[in-house]
């Protein structure tokens, strides 16, 4: 049976398909599925509401009649208990598909249809799910062991439900449940165990191993759970709901929440997957209502916000009439009973006039005099927290409501996305400010009286509220106070939709044309405003022109409508004027640009009024709006900038100006904005904020100006995180562009570095920070400025910098000969890093060294005592850095050298003479290493001397291609003899033969000689060795005669040179060493092929390469023949 039930769990259990003995949908789907099947209708059930007086509880958290029902009247209209207790199950809260409804059911009314639950006993190979009763075989009667030993099953799971934490995985917790569930021990569990089973597979099932739910009736979940455990688990969260109901608990507002969300997305399945999508939509919302008269405890208002959106957002998913009056009816209570209406009510409550289509005109009056009740209450009513300041608790449980929908602070609105904490510039007031103090009139309990904003903040409180009162009184029509909030909801959205406009035949009221003005401009500017960081809306030539119209018209209206002084302030008007210059600046439109300044000079509205505490924030702003629409339409920025000063009568707020300007400057107005801010500076000292200097480098930088960028960066006049607010956008830029900066700017960019580092920079301004410091040119006082930022930062974060930028700084430094500096940032990195010490000390030394800083590499090694485990001296290990080093030795670096050496430790004096000596032949000093040498006699082998002989001749052989580097070399090997007891071995020999070879003046008939000398003299020659006319370099013609050479060309003093020398050629008699083939006849045959091939002699070469093969032939027999022997 349970086999025919696994395609109704795929499509309704929703993600537990994997394994079938877990309850997978709710119980009204399996009973109607195993009665009747996926594709037949179910007969109409009666359902029975009965309360149970056992399940009654007292807590004021618990809900108190508790469904106890089974579904009845099976098809053969049998109503047998025992025949239904196996078909039949429990029905949370009627979720039946066919339109059953409760019928609730007093103590008084006789009991016809409905029976009471017998509890469930298992029989020997079926276990229950208690969800739809869907039978599956026990994991007995299917072979599978337990999870769990089954009389540990319940101690466990009360082990592990009862401790501060959960460790274990939720599927063993929910195998463990399934055991004590099978076994029919679920009366072992308390109330407070089921509700912790709810709280932590509904938290993971919100959960995801990045971010955790967060809720007041959320589970605390450990760090340490596998990724499998969070997936939706809303079908086993029905069945623990089930069964805690079986079990004659009540239900708390707990458990109401976290069923509610697992039956909505079990429903939601079946919504999907099912073709009566009505029936189950109807069992939704059933379902919702239940479960939000149980949280809401039978009242309108909450003082959670949970509680309601669930209910709001599923009555507003769908557009059927009687979902839309429930709305309608459920928001009017909660706008009416909220004091301060929060953020989540408003969003709602504007989605529903928005999509306002279809609304009646009851509804629409219902809603309207909610807001008019409200407005009455609150016009009259003081609120209790408006003296005090605190929090009120508009439930009446002694739980405090945090105001969540009051409107945000003026000094917050509209401010660039480039403004950071602690960079605040001068306040810009448009038609959107009005619209944020319409709403805070309508929808907050907070008189002006009580505000402590300010004086600006008062009086615009009091207009708006006025206002408010006009709009929505109850002498205007109800079209019109319809079409007012519209538009209020329509400045909050940014829905397309358009709204049906009602009857003209009578004239508006003045205070109807100001808050259709307000509005309909604040819904434009919320359509242009997130295109402000371009000069160009991305709208066709037609719809601009559109707009432009509309403006026009809006203009019109204004204008032509008369005003008294209470409707429309000095300040508003100033405002609206403001919006129709930001407007008709974006859309092009110099006429109504050209108007408003005519309308704003004959009212008056740039004279300050004695009485007008709001004149500096809103004049500067016109004033603002007034330059940057100058800009915008293509004016001259200094005909612009002295018809503003001309109308100013407060010069002072100059400043102010030109920084809201200046912060609103885009790539095609970058010009026009320098050109106004010198202006401004040259003739009035002005001087920027900390927004408007971070959004003009930025856009400079943006566009590829980083000198001009870094000219701008003046921090004197700044304080605290300043001057990191604007120098943190612009780092990335100047890193990439980081080559372009000029030697002066880069002294400025330093300077500026080090004002803004006071503060900590961000870790992800790493990366260009390093680039920017290890780039700055090396000039004047830039590295100590460099050094002294890199130290500001490292105290405040030592792990900021990466190791690597230590070690490139400190080279940069040394390289530059700022050696001091180097070491301050040496001990930088050590104190970051103290336990590599060591390889920090070795990577500085090999950087001096590199350098030709050799005092300072000693004074460190001296000081830090590096020793290894072969005692090495410190000498040694120096030579030996600056001989890994593939580029030239300074000469300087080794000026030193020569004396260290000598006074060093004596552990091992032919490893430190031998480096050191191969020190000095790169810095091109033969003769300090024969002097070396000669001083470290006594304390060297004869083979440690030859070895250091044999290097200084390779090193000076290479260069040798006359006759006076040959002398030379002739004299060194003379000297090594004398002074330093050299012996030659056969690889001075090999090495003079190269020298020889190298020889400009040595042709292939003296080199041919010279080979033939070498096998003469004991070098092996292969199996030719006894022919030794012209040996090895003989032929014969066909006719058997010998070939005679031709005569050599006349001989100069060069080649008489070199060949007096190739004559004089002997092998000294004081060699014994015998020849090897590896060490001495394989380079030197190589080297004579080498050279042959350079004169072009190529028989001499195929003739050595024979000789060369047979050798090597001939010793790889013996190397085999006595491998074979071993």
């Amino acid at each position: 049976m349970w086999r025919q039930c696994l395609p109704t769990v795929r499509v309704i259990g929703g993600g537990n398909t994997w394994n079938t003995s877990y309850r997978a949908h709710t119980a009204a789907t399996s009973v109607v599925l195993r009665r009747h099947g996926s594709g037949s209708h179910p007969p109409r059930s009666q359902i029975a509401f009965i309360p149970d007086s056992s399940s009654r509880d007292t807590s004021p958290l618990d809900l108190r009649d508790v469904y106890t029902t089974i579904v009845v009247d099976a098809p053969d209209g049998s109503a047998n208990p025992a025949a239904t207790s196996d078909e039949s199950t429990f029905n949370l809260c009627n979720p039946d598909p066919c339109g059953a409804t409760f019928t609730p059911v007093t103590l008084n009314t006789p009991l016809s249809g409905p029976v009471h639950l017998p509890p469930l006993v298992p029989s020997a190979t079926l276990v229950s799910t208690s969800q739809g009763d869907v039978r599956v075989p026990s994991r007995e009667a299917s072979g599978q062991k337990e999870p769990a030993d089954e009389d540990n099953a319940v101690s466990k799971l009360l082990d592990i439900l009862s401790a501060p934490s959960i460790q274990q995985t939720p599927s063993v917790i929910r195998s463990l449940y399934y055991s004590v569930s099978s076994r029919g021990q679920l009366s072992m569990l308390t109330s407070a165990h089921f509700t912790t089973l709810l709280r932590l597979f509904g938290t993971l099932s919100l959960s995801s191993v990045d971010e955790r739910h967060q809720s007041k009736y959320a589970y605390s979940l450990s760090s340490d759970l596998p990724e499998r455990s969070f997936r939706p688990f809303w079908p086993f969260l029905v069945t623990i709901g089930v069964d805690k109901t079986r079990m004659k608990f009540p239900l708390n507002f707990v458990d109401h929440h976290w069923l509610l969300l697992a039956q909505l997305s079990v429903l939601d399945a079946a919504c999907r997957s099912g073709n009566k999508q009505r029936s189950w939509l109807q069992t939704k919302l059933r379902v919702v209502q239940h479960h939000h008269r149980m949280l809401t405890n039978g009242k309108p208002l909450s003082s959670h916000e949970e509680h309601h959106m669930p209910y709001l957002r599923f009555l507003l998913a769908h557009s059927f009439p009687a979902y839309q009056e429930e709305a309608v009816k459920a928001m009017s209570e909660l706008v009416t009973k909220y004091d301060d209406c929060p953020a989540w009510l408003l969003s709602y409550l504007w989605k529903l006039v928005m999509n306002s289509r279809e609304l009646s005109d009851i509804l629409k009056a219902r809603i309207l005099d909610a807001l008019g009740t409200r407005l009455h209450r609150l016009s009259v009513e003081t609120p209790p927290h408006a003296e005090t300041g605190g929090k009120q608790d508009p439930a009446g449980s002694g739980q405090a409501f945090e105001q969540s929908g009051g409107a945000p602070a003026i000094a917050g609105l509209f401010r660039d996305s480039i403004t950071l904490p602690h960079a605040q510039g001068p306040d810009v007031l448009l038609a959107s400010t009005l619209v944020e103090h319409f709403k805070q009139a309508l929808f907050t309990r907070t008189t002006p009286s009580a505000s402590n904003r300010g004086a600006l903040d008062s009086e615009l409180k009091e207009w708006a509220l006025a206002l408010v009162h006009t709009v929505f009184a109850e002498d205007v029509t109800l079209g019109r106070r319809w079409s007012s909030l519209y538009l209020l909801a329509l400045s909050n959205a940014s829905s397309r939709s358009t709204q049906r406009s009602e009857d003209k035949s009578s004239p508006e009221p003045e205070a109807v044309v100001e808050w259709r003005t307000i509005c309909a401009l604040s819904s434009i500017e919320q359509l242009v405003r997130p295109f402000d960081k371009h000069a160009t809306l991305p709208f066709t030539i037609e719809v601009n022109e559109g707009l432009s119209r509309v403006l026009d018209a809006l203009w019109h209206t204004w204008t032509s409508t008369p005003a008294n002084s209470v409707v429309r302030l000095p300040i508003t008007a100033r405002v609206i004027c403001a919006s129709f210059y930001y407007l008709g600046g974006r859309f092009g439109n110099s006429s109504l640009i050209q108007r408003c300044r005519v309308y704003c000079t004959t009212s008056g509205l740039w004279k300050p009024i004695p009485v007008d505490s709001s004149s500096p924030a809103s004049i500067q702003t016109l004033a603002a709006e007034q330059l940057i629409s100058s800009i915008a339409t293509q004016q001259r920025v200094d005909h612009a900038y002295r018809a503003l000063i001309s109308s100013l009568s407060d010069e002072r707020l100059l400043g102010s100006i030109v920084n809201i300007v200046v912060g609103r400057v885009v790539p095609e107005t970058l010009p026009a904005v320098q050109i106004l801010y010198k202006l401004a500076a040259d003739s009035n000292a002005v001087s920027l904020y900390a927004p408007s200097m971070a959004k003009l480098t930025l856009t400079l930088a943006q566009c590829g100006f980083v000198n001009k960028a870094v000219q701008y960066l003046d921090f004197k006049e700044f304080r605290d995180e300043e001057p990191l607010v604007v120098l943190a956008p612009l780092l990335p830029h100047i890193a990439y562009l980081i080559q372009r900066l000029q030697q002066k700017n880069a002294l400025i960019l330093g300077l500026a570095m080090l004002h803004a580092f006071r503060s900590p920079p961000p870790y992800s301004v790493r990366e260009d920070v390093q680039r920017i410091l290890l780039a700055l040119p090396q000039r004047r006082n830039i590295p100590e400025i460099v050094v002294k930022v890199v130290e500001m930062v490292a105290n405040q974060r030592p792990t900021f910098f990466k190791w690597d930028f230590y070690y490139l700084l400190f080279r940069r430094l040394l390289r530059h000969r700022q050696f001091s500096r180097a070491r301050l940032v040496f001990d930088l990195a050590v104190q970051r890093s103290p336990r590599i010490q060591r390889r920090w000390t070795e990577l500085f030394i090999s950087a001096c060294i590199r350098s030709g800083s050799l005092a300072l590499a000693r004074k460190t090694a001296w000081s830090h005592r590096l020793r290894s485990q072969t005692e090495v001296s410190s000498v040694a290990r120096l030579a030996r850095r600056i001989v890994a080093h593939k580029h030239s030795v300074r000469r300087v670096a080794t000026l030193r050298m020569p004396a260290i050496a000598a006074h060093s430790e004596r552990s091992k004096p032919g490893l430190t003479c031998s480096l050191t000596t191969l020190l000095l032949l790169r810095a091109g000093r033969p003769r300090a290493a024969l002097d070396l040498v000669a001083r470290m006699r006594p304390d060297l082998t004869a083979q440690e001397i030859a070895s250091v002989g044999n290097s200084i001749l390779h090193a000076r052989s290479k260069g040798l291609v006359n006759a006076a580097g040959f002398r030379i070399l002739l004299k060194i090997l003379e000297r090594l003899g004398s002074t330093c007891g050299f012996a030659p071995d056969r690889v001075t020999i090999n090495i003079i033969l190269g020298a020889l070879l190298r020889w400009r003046a040595v042709d292939q008939i003296l080199m041919r000689r010279l080979f033939s000398k070498v096998l003469q003299s004991g070098y092996p020659g292969g199996r030719r060795e006894h022919r030794v006319f012209e040996y090895p370099f003989y032929s014969t013609s066909r006719s058997g005669g010998q070939r005679k050479y031709r005569r050599p060309p006349a001989v100069s003093r060069a080649r008489e040179a070199a060949e007096r020398a190739i004559s004089a050629f002997s092998l000294p008699a004081s060699i014994k060493e015998e020849v090897s083939f590896e060490k001495h006849v394989r380079p030197l045959y190589r080297s004579f092929i080498k050279y042959f091939r350079q004169r072009k002699d190529m028989a001499a070469v195929r003739a050595v390469e024979s000789i060369l093969v047979e050798l090597e032939e001939e010793w790889a027999g013996r190397s085999n023949g006595s491998g074979d022997c071993d």
